[in-house]
């Protein structure tokens, strides 16, 4: 089975840039959502569950940009789920670890030098932890405490069908990632925090506090609603707590053929985007061996500095293995050109 490199969490603006390009202001906002529920959680069915899925990438700066070139970036996933309950008999608790190498080759700054870059897992070298976390079912189905070293875009501020685009901005709004010195608690560098959610019916509730460095404490919230119609409807807000910024965030996704769109405000006076519009579509088939075929278009609007337009077309070569080809193309002020690129993952799952 392979893991989405994008539901991680991970693309955002920290993908594709050094650490020295991140804001360090931080701000707050608030969100409208419209998303497909969750995936379940892998250890409710299993006792421990391992799966590893590699990504790579050549992506080439086909005109335009800084220089023309190409690059290989890689991501080697690596995640282990336990079952507390099987494992040692402490009743709704779970286990997550998560592992995360990226081979820190660089191609936004030395070839294509845009504002919201190119791939969402370019990122400095290194092999990390990533995620390392506990979560607690409390009482009745629904309520759950999580809490530990914990990627914030895997729950909030994420659409479901963008899952398919590698640009950064499509993952998670730049308007959001751009915050923090190291970004909020998203890929590639996570912080400690805690997360409360509860579900009634069709709503959930959930919250967050994590502390990024040098940040001040991050505190985020969200309301969602999921009729039986699949789609989700909901509102959010984060906030900073050393600093007065006020900003916001809409998004909302559909079902079938998907489409979805996200917008953005943050301060002019802190961020360098102040203004982000998004939105992309997305069609699905199988074909005759029940295998994945996605093609997408998406537009990420850093309004008054760039615009990304991305073509991208996915296939499920195999459950260990999926080819997908992008094509780019960054309308900037500055810097203007076109990018391809071919990303494979290969991905294995244990359980037991």
């Amino acid at each position: 089975m392979i893991r989405s490199t994008q539901s991680r969490t991970a693309g955002s603006v920290a993908d594709g840039r050094a650490e020295n390009e991140r804001m360090k202001n931080p701000g707050r906002f608030a969100m409208l959502l419209l998303l497909c529920a969750p995936v379940a959680f892998a250890g409710d069915a299993e006792n421990v569950v391992l799966e590893a899925t590699y990504t790579g990438e050549i992506l080439r700066q086909v005109s335009g940009g800084l220089a023309t070139g190409e690059r290989y970036l890689d991501n080697l996933d690596l995640t282990l789920a336990a079952n507390g309950e099987a494992l040692l008999g402490l009743e709704g608790l779970q286990f997550f670890g998560y592992v995360l190498y990226n081979n820190g080759h660089v191609f936004c700054e030395e070839l294509n030098g845009s504002a919201q870059c190119i791939s969402n897992i370019e990122a400095t070298r290194a092999l990390r932890l990533y995620e390392l976390w506990t979560e607690w079912q409390l009482g009745a189905a629904g309520q759950s405490v999580r809490f530990g070293l914990y990627d914030l875009n895997s729950e909030f501020d994420s659409i479901e069908a963008a899952s398919v685009f590698i640009t950064p901005s499509q993952g998670i709004g730049p308007d959001l990632s751009q915050t923090g010195e190291h970004g909020p608690s998203i890929f590639p560098e996570t912080s400690f925090g805690v997360r409360a959610m509860k579900s009634a019916g069709a709503w959930t509730v959930q919250t967050a506090a994590l502390n990024p460095v040098s940040a001040g404490l991050l505190l985020i919230g969200e309301v969602n609603y999921r009729p039986e119609s699949g789609l989700r409807v909901g509102g959010g807000y984060w906030h900073y707590t050393n600093v007065e910024s006020p900003s916001f965030i809409t998004d909302a996704e559909g079902r079938g053929l998907r489409m979805y769109v996200r917008a953005g405000r943050a301060d002019p006076d802190l961020n360098p985007i102040a203004t982000y519009l998004g939105g992309g579509v997305v069609y699905s088939v199988l074909s005759s061996a029940q295998r994945e075929h996605q093609i997408g278009f998406a537009i990420a609007n850093a309004v008054a500095i760039e615009r990304n337009y991305e073509l991208t077309y996915r296939i499920a070569v195999a459950d260990w293995l999926a080819l997908q080809s992008d094509v780019q193309y960054v309308d900037a002020y500055v810097n203007a050109g076109w990018v391809v690129g071919l990303r494979f993952e290969i991905g294995g799952r244990w359980a037991r």
